[in-house]
């Protein structure tokens, strides 16, 4: 209602841009609240709005709001396709921040397509353009992003290597999460523990997810109630053939 009557009151003033401003606000508290249909009616005036004012800069960071609610609608093609456009117009603009988030946006819709080497790549150029930009945790998620592909290639071929790698791109990842203060990442460290195990580093893995359980103990994120129940699950798997045989 809030957003509703401010937009209303912004529509009076005459002031288009600030209407884009609230329409893609808009959109973002509807994505919050799980009304994509009413959020994507939100961001597509939003963008046609754009448009018509040629504000290419703004027009990318919506399209990016926008395929996250395609994203979540199961609409994975259209959210991919809208974030390669994004890219387009960041990298138009010179906008190497930009990019590298549309990037790593891109990366894990085809990563949940299951497009692991396209993954891969992306979310490799995207950690080289935030290192570029400075940004070092964004440059330490992605590390754990590129992690999580090579988990995922190992457990699937039971291949020992990848499961090497996505060890050192996960203890990577915490390393420099660690070095900028950043909270721990419990999702990655419980794919770390979980790599450990299948490559016979049963003591490590058990030692790390024992951790994670105690970490998660004083978190208030339901993220990492979630992961301490995954790290719980692993535990107790572990437990109880010591091996992931």
């Amino acid at each position: 209602k809030y957003f509703t009557a401010a937009l209303e009151g912004v529509r009076e003033l005459g002031d288009r841009v600030d209407e884009t401003t609230w329409l893609s606000n808009t959109g973002l508290l509807l994505t919050k609240l799980g009304r994509f249909e009413e959020a994507r009616e939100s961001l597509e005036h939003a963008l046609r709005l754009d448009r018509e004012l040629g504000n290419r800069a703004t027009e990318a960071s919506h399209m990016n709001n926008l395929a996250l609610v395609f994203s979540n609608m199961d609409r994975k093609h259209d959210a991919l396709r809208l974030y390669e456009q994004a890219y387009e117009i960041d990298k138009e603009l010179g906008d190497e921040h930009g990019m590298a988030s549309r990037l790593a946006n891109m990366a894990g819709i085809s990563r949940e397509l299951g497009e692991q080497g396209d993954s891969l790549s992306m979310f490799e150029k995207s950690r080289d353009l935030y290192a570029k930009c400075g940004d070092r945790n964004s440059v330490a998620m992605q590390e754990g992003n590129i992690g999580i592909v090579y988990a995922a290639q190992g457990r699937k071929s039971k291949n020992q290597e990848e499961l090497q790698k996505a060890i050192r791109q996960f203890k990577e990842s915490k390393r420099l999460f660690a070095e900028v203060g950043a909270n721990r990442h419990l999702n990655f460290e419980t794919e770390l523990a979980e790599c450990l195990w299948l490559v016979g580093e049963v003591d490590e893995a058990r030692l790390l997810l024992n951790d994670i359980l105690d970490t998660a103990k004083d978190s208030q994120f339901a993220a990492d109630q979630k992961h301490a129940e995954g790290a719980q699950k692993l535990l107790k798997e572990i437990d109880g053939n010591g091996t992931s045989d």
